[in-house]
């Protein structure tokens, strides 16, 4: 990647930035995908994070223009695939969520306060989804 502009952000050129714009889109669509973990991988976290700070254009064009083509194509190749085989992309987005539960899993609470926080936030949760389902009957 080339060094840093006078703007202190590094621009490695638009086609790059539209293709990681592009994977990026499909952690934003994908459950269980962290952008910003994607970002660390293609070591351009830092420098995304900088460039939104200073508002740096020509870096988050082409990377913007890369995640809204990607959520379109992710969003389109989604549908098409739960038309035609829905029960195996039900499968890998349980899949996508489940892998990510180890990472996300604080851990067991470990006072009578944390584990009556835990309770009362499962029936507020379970009582909105039955509430909002039950509108939708």
């Amino acid at each position: 990647m080339p060094a840093a502009d006078a703007s202190g952000a590094e621009n490695p050129g638009a086609l790059f930035l539209i293709c990681a714009g592009l994977v990026a889109a499909v952690a934003l669509v994908l459950p269980g995908i962290s952008v910003s973990y994607l970002l660390l991988m293609m070591d351009m976290y830092n420098t995304v994070i900088q460039s939104i700070s200073r508002l740096y254009l020509p870096y988050l064009l082409p990377l913007g223009a890369g995640v809204l083509l990607g959520i379109i194509l992710t969003t389109k190749l989604l549908e098409r695939a739960m038309e035609k085989h829905p029960q195996q992309t039900y499968l890998l987005i349980l899949g996508f969520v489940l892998g990510s539960l180890p990472e996300l899993f604080p851990g067991f609470p470990v006072s009578v306060p944390q584990w009556l926080m835990c309770l009362f936030s499962l029936a507020l949760g379970g009582g909105a989804i039955w509430l909002l389902s039950s509108q939708e009957a």
